[in-house]
């Protein structure tokens, strides 16, 4: 197993991908990652499908998550006001990625999350990652749905 991280402040996707992309190879000895995250500040965002596309074809990993964000730290610097992009992969050989995308609904008074993987399909041993947005997805709705269905995963 390893994981690495790859962090640029240039506003050149054309430069930052590469110089991320170099790194993280050269950290993960030429393996492909089974997971990459992405973050990146505002500067990225008009970009960020270009961003998704180019960092899926160079680094052919099975999983890809990010978002932007107002600042983004690595490597002991963190960027805000200036332009940050920083890259995470992972090379996990013999572990199962299982991504989902929850979607808030409103139906009647309380509202709910959509999206969730049925318990039946996930192993007892499995982890969850999640990556919320608190203004979309209210915390306490999703940590009581992930409580309800996903009970065994509790630590």
């Amino acid at each position: 197993m390893r994981c690495a991280q790859a962090y640029s402040t240039s506003v050149d996707l054309d430069q930052a991908i590469p110089e991320c992309c170099a790194t993280l190879e050269a950290a993960l000895d030429g393996q492909l990652p089974h997971l990459v995250m992405v973050f990146f500040t505002s500067h990225h965002t008009p970009q960020a499908e270009a961003l998704r596309s180019a960092l899926t074809d160079r680094l052919k990993s099975e999983v890809l998550l990010g978002c932007p964000a107002s600042a983004v730290i690595a490597g002991g610097t963190e960027s805000a006001a200036s332009p940050g992009l920083v890259v995470w992969a992972a090379y996990w050989p013999g572990v199962e990625l299982q991504p989902f995308a929850l979607r808030p609904v409103h139906q009647g008074q309380e509202p709910t999350l959509q999206g969730w993987p049925d318990p039946g399909d996930i192993s007892p041993s499995a982890g969850f990652l999640i990556l919320s947005d608190p203004f979309s997805a209210p915390s306490e709705v999703l940590l009581a749905d992930f409580a309800r269905r996903f009970p065994k995963h509790l630590l």
